[in-house]
């Protein structure tokens, strides 16, 4: 059978779900968000089935994700992918849907998409309120789906992943995630932090996926712009267990 993104995942979870898979930090705020890998896969099974039934989402569909760096936007990364749809992360060209986050609404609103959606990216879970009535909350829509997909078999040949002028098929993703993982030497147990500023200068298929689908974790840091935010940073990485970090030597991203 041939490897896909969802299927890796799913592989490196069923190893060990009660491990923390994806843990985001944001100073300002003050959230610490811990997802182990079975909260991980409900997330990604309730939005999977939020862009199946509710969106009709399918392959050859495209989701273009215009989000920071947080996990709602890995969620919604798998989740396309467990549908057989392919992620973008330009909200140009025409996507079947558009998730934005609250900083790009005034600008995407009206966006030539399907459908859109804006996801507050609250650490509470609240709804983005006020909005326009034609731009649908991910957190409230998401929260009545069941944490339980059962999708269709993945098309290995439908496009997956769309960045920059790069296309690959599910088929070719997920042999580059393993790639990727391979050369940045993160895999079994690797507990990778990722600072905001790293996934600038990467695609999510460069930065979040290939330490999740090769068996390790993701420690996500929004450290802010004081004096001491790489003091602060450092007593995470210590707190979290972080065994290599985004843009340091050897994980150059």
């Amino acid at each position: 059978m041939t490897a896909t993104l969802s299927a890796l995942l799913d592989a490196a979870i069923a190893r060990d779900p009660a491990r923390p898979l994806v843990t985001y930090y944001d100073r300002d705020s003050g959230e610490r968000t811990e997802l182990s890998g079975t909260t991980f896969a409900n997330w990604v099974a309730k939005s999977a089935n939020l862009l199946r039934d509710d969106l009709d989402v399918h392959a050859g569909s495209t989701v273009a994700l215009a989000l920071p760096m947080h996990w709602h936007q890995i969620v919604l990364a798998f989740a396309t992918w467990a549908v057989g749809g392919c992620v973008s992360e330009s909200p140009q060209d025409s996507p079947d849907v558009l998730v934005m986050s609250p900083g790009r609404l005034m600008e995407l609103a009206d966006a030539d998409a399907g459908e859109l959606l804006v996801s507050s990216l609250d650490p509470m879970g609240r709804a983005l309120e006020p909005r326009p009535d034609h731009v649908l909350d991910y957190t409230s829509e998401v929260r009545v789906h069941p944490d339980a997909f059962a999708g269709a078999p993945i098309d290995p040949s439908a496009p997956a992943y769309a960045g920059g002028s790069i296309v690959l098929d599910h088929a070719h993703a997920a042999q580059t995630a393993l790639e990727l993982a391979e050369r940045l030497s993160v895999g079994e147990g690797t507990r990778l932090l990722v600072p905001a500023d790293a996934p600038a200068e990467a695609g999510l298929l460069g930065w979040a996926v290939p330490p999740l689908v090769a068996g390790g974790s993701l420690v996500l840091v929004r450290a802010g712009d004081d004096a001491d935010a790489q003091q602060w940073r450092a007593r995470v990485s210590e707190q979290e267990g972080v065994s290599a970090v985004l843009g340091s030597p050897g994980v150059a991203g």
